[in-house]
């Protein structure tokens, strides 16, 4: 069809003015040559931009979302209700001691895939440092939130290999936002104050932020 419409269009410049009217066309087919090869060159250059940003919000060694993405999200305004899901894995550096750091990185690694696959995709699961992740829970309240923390940490429980001298547990703070701040940034920290409030409450738990919530985290010196 573009070779029919091309053609037609020469036949009606060559109609049309002669000489001049080949000479135009020409000078026509070089323009959108140049204005093909400039969108082209657009498209591309976002595509490398996009596949850049991605780059750059992911955590290599374990797949997750990193600190960049979480500081972005923290703060773009929004008044969509959201539940955090703040994971801290028990005894951790424990863990590393007796095993190794190469086995600790696996099992970040099995973390992330488990949490992966009790969340809907659309859900974010973003490694906040160490051995800690947020999972952030769009249009989702408390209760809602409580229940996916449960069904990731009863999902966990199969990650135990033979030779562990315990099964991998995490200790989850749970935040919900609007019905406990409206403020992300205190929504985030609400949900810390909650996970060390499940340290202090002997690891292995979840707790729901509340003030008690700050007063033990406040009172925690060493929860790991």
């Amino acid at each position: 069809m573009s070779s029919v419409l091309i053609g037609l269009v020469f036949t009606l410049f060559v109609k049309a003015y002669g000489f001049w009217g080949v000479v135009g066309f020409g000078v026509l087919l070089i323009n959108l040559s140049g204005m093909l090869k400039a969108a082209v060159e657009v498209s591309s250059e976002r595509a490398r931009r996009r596949e850049l940003e991605e780059v750059l919000v992911i955590d290599e060694m374990t797949g997750a979302l990193n600190f960049r993405f979480l500081n972005k999200w923290l703060n773009e305004p929004s008044d969509d209700a959201v539940t955090v899901l703040f994971f801290d894995i028990d005894d951790f550096s424990v863990f590393n001691n007796e095993h190794g750091h190469v086995e600790g990185d696996r099992v970040l690694k099995m973390l992330v895939e488990t949490i992966l696959g009790s969340i809907r995709p659309r859900d974010k699961v973003i490694r906040y440092g160490g051995d800690e992740f947020v999972v952030l829970l769009e249009g989702v309240g408390t209760e809602g939130g409580a229940r996916v923390a449960e069904r990731i940490m009863a999902n966990l429980k199969g990650l135990r290999e033979s030779y562990w001298n315990k099964p991998l547990t995490v200790s989850v703070g749970i935040a919900s936002k609007p019905g406990h701040t409206r403020d992300k940034h205190q929504l985030l920290l609400f949900s810390d104050q909650a996970m060390y409030a499940a340290k202090k409450a002997g690891k292995n738990t979840l707790r729901v932020w509340s003030s008690e919530c700050a007063q033990a985290a406040a009172a925690t010196e060493d929860p790991c």
